[in-house]
């Protein structure tokens, strides 16, 4: 496994610990994210945005512009929370 990967499995790890399905039906709920809704498709783990950032800051040292990164990686994802 290289160094990306890696880091993707830990950054997807440290979300999903944080995770919380109460939350992520009430988020889907406000999105709409059911067929034909602006929203159609989208994932939500539950997550409000200060632990998404807190994590995004403990991760963003890996993080080369210059090559493929760890955020390239993770901002393809289907789960909001994780873009």
């Amino acid at each position: 496994m290289n160094s990306v990967n890696i880091i993707v499995v830990n950054v997807l790890n440290s979300l999903r610990a944080l995770a919380d399905p109460v939350l992520a039906l009430h988020q889907s709920a406000c999105f709409k994210t059911e067929p034909g809704e602006y929203g159609e498709g989208d994932l939500f783990i539950g997550m409000r945005m200060p632990q998404v950032r807190s994590i995004a800051i403990e991760y963003a040292v890996f993080s080369d512009a210059a090559t493929l990164n760890p955020n390239t990686v993770l901002i393809t994802g289907s789960v909001c929370g994780v873009r």
